[in-house]
């Protein structure tokens, strides 16, 4: 049973990642034309949660046979999930030229 889980489960992220540069190379051309890129940007990075979803099925699935429910750690969700959050939606929500400061890029543009 584990063996057909894990090939089912392989042969879904494939056709996750094949959709996603599907429609990655479809919106493409509708980014080159136009001035804002915030949306093709947003969506192609929300398009890899299922991919990591997927990922995280068997452990979902040993949880629900043990248990019977899945337990959410709010704790571990909030130090890890605060941070990865503020990154990804800080330069899509407010204008800003860059999550780091200044002197930062001066440094990194000094070195390159």
């Amino acid at each position: 049973m584990q063996h057909k889980l894990f090939f089912i489960q392989v042969i879904a992220i494939f056709v996750c990642l094949w959709l996603i540069a599907y429609v990655e190379f479809e919106l493409k051309p509708y980014v080159t034309h136009s001035i804002s890129i915030h949306a093709y940007v947003v969506i192609s990075q929300l398009l890899y949660i299922p991919v990591g979803m997927l990922l995280v099925l068997p452990k979902w699935m040993s949880l629900l046979k043990r248990d019977g429910r899945i337990k959410v750690h709010l704790w571990k969700l909030m130090v890890l999930g605060g941070p990865s959050l503020y990154v990804i939606a800080v330069p899509y929500l407010l204008k800003v030229e860059s999550l780091l400061p200044l002197f930062f890029i001066r440094i990194l543009l000094l070195e390159l």
